[in-house]
């Protein structure tokens, strides 16, 4: 369950932005069926399980891969039967799943120096009841178990044991460290860390303490000692906040915001922004921002792609270009999910096996590509792969299985072939016979239509049997996007 380092850099920031996001969601529309079914609801969860599963898989966390895959399970079967009830019980078990899922996203972001087997296997023991709530409707293969709870707080454990760690770490640090660069890349990283912990656990204002902690290191990276020292404080004054005993006469109690970001940490912000402290959420990036390069969040994606590709008996090499294109890193945020999708997009689709490569002409290996360029003032990037192409055969028939293309058109070739493949765009649309970690829910593309219409941007698909598949993507380069803090 260890994340190599360089993996855990260049995707951090992206993953830590996004996961409470879909913590959020996910509790959300869990909390929200007790209102009746609604297919949107059902659509929500299934997404956000989805690309959480994507974003972890990615970072090789395997865990949250692992359980974010079976409750896509289950939010797959509820979004296709309407007719199933979800009763008080099976309420009650999804919650205590997300509660798992929450638990465990947070140990393996925090890089928690503790054994936590005991609840990944309490994790699986709920999960395991979920199936059986479903019968007829899934194989009744699953052992059964009694109803069962996490048999701990689970929030204090997070607070006492996984940020106690974080901010140990940071203490440590400020006593040892000697290198100002690496100290200030170091204790950035751990802001961004118990950011997504406050975010997740609905503490805004311990959020609010580190994401001052990163402004105020971007204002003064001079002085990221003294930054880091008060930041430390503040930290601690809000965990204990949060920790503090439900008494009337406790006067730091604070379970609704977990503290405040000090005047004196607001102070160190004044030399980027005229505002004391950036308020809200959400913080709106100027059309000429300081830019990043694209391999910020391309340059883990090679290793994964080996990894996956070793799991399903391919053989599969991803090459990059134009990784060095500079992007405001708004865009480069929202285009990391489409990218991602993509890419397994091209990995469980269209390479084939060794085998068939070789019996068909083709080099063993299968070759996935991002071509990054400017043209214009668009921001261009090519995912395109050497795989055996879209058949279009197959994607007719399903579109009309899923009535997403008039009867007429099943046995007959009025339907040009770009209009037949803007189905590969829409919501729950898969070819995939089975379901696997990485393919077979129909939700990938429609992520990616969904981020690239969110910038401004387009996504085309042209594909040529047996040579592969190209999506050509189109992002206007000069826009205000805004930065999930």
């Amino acid at each position: 369950m260890t994340i190599e380092p360089e993996i855990r850099k260049q995707g951090n920031i992206y993953f830590l932005t996004e996961a409470p996001e879909l913590l959020h969601t996910i509790k959300r529309e869990i909390l929200s069926l007790s209102d009746g079914y609604n297919t949107s609801k059902m659509y929500n969860l299934l997404r956000a399980t989805h690309t959480l599963k994507g974003s972890a898989s990615n970072l090789g966390l395997e865990v949250i891969q692992e359980v974010a895959h079976t409750l896509e399970s289950i939010f797959n079967l509820l979004y296709h039967h309407s007719e199933i009830v979800v009763d008080s019980n099976l309420r009650e078990l999804l919650l205590q799943a997300h509660k798992c899922l929450h638990l465990i996203l947070v140990l393996e972001i925090t890089n928690s120096n503790i054994n936590y087997d005991k609840y990944i296997q309490k994790t699986r023991l709920i999960l395991g009841q979920l199936p059986n709530k479903l019968t007829g409707y899934t194989k009744n293969n699953f052992s059964r178990f009694p109803s069962l709870k996490l048999d701990f707080d689970s929030v204090k454990f997070i607070w006492e044991t996984c940020v106690g760690q974080c901010l140990e770490r940071i203490y440590q640090a400020i006593k040892t460290e000697k290198d100002i660069a690496e100290f200030r890349d170091f204790l950035r990283s751990q802001a961004e860390i118990l950011m997504a912990v406050g975010k997740s656990c609905d503490f805004p204002g311990f959020s609010a303490i580190a994401r001052t902690t990163i402004v105020a290191l971007e204002a003064n990276p001079s002085q990221v000692l003294e930054i880091a020292e008060i930041a430390l404080a503040d930290f601690e004054r809000g965990r204990q906040a949060i920790l503090a005993d439900d008494t009337p006469c406790e006067p730091y109690r604070d379970r609704t915001r977990g503290g405040q970001p000090s005047l004196a940490l607001q102070e160190f912000t004044k030399r980027v922004t005229s505002d004391t402290y950036p308020r809200g959420e959400m913080l709106e990036t100027p059309q000429h921002s300081s830019r990043s390069p694209l391999a910020n969040i391309l340059n883990g994606f090679p290793q994964m792609v080996e990894k996956l590709g070793k799991t399903y008996g391919k053989v599969v090499k991803l090459k990059l270009t134009g990784t060095e294109v500079l992007v405001d890193p708004g865009i480069a945020q929202k285009l990391y999910d489409p990218l991602l999708q993509l890419i397994l997009n091209a990995l469980a689709h269209g390479i084939e096996l060794p085998q068939v490569r070789l019996n068909q002409g083709k080099p063993s290996t299968g070759l996935i590509e991002i071509c990054a360029y400017n043209q214009e003032k668009l921001l261009i990037i090519e995912v395109r792969d050497d795989g055996q192409g879209l058949d279009l055969k197959t994607i007719r028939y399903q579109a009309g299985k899923m009535n997403l293309i008039p009867e007429s058109y099943l046995n007959e070739q009025s339907l040009n072939e770009q209009s037949l493949l803007e189905v590969l765009f829409a919501p729950g649309f898969s070819t995939a016979t089975t379901v696997s970690h990485i393919c077979g829910r129909g939700m990938g593309l429609d992520i990616v239509r969904s981020e690239l219409l969110a910038l401004n941007g387009s996504v085309t698909v042209q594909s040529i049997p047996q040579k592969g598949t190209t999506f050509l993507l189109k992002v206007p380069e000069n826009q205000p996007c805004t930065i999930l803090r």
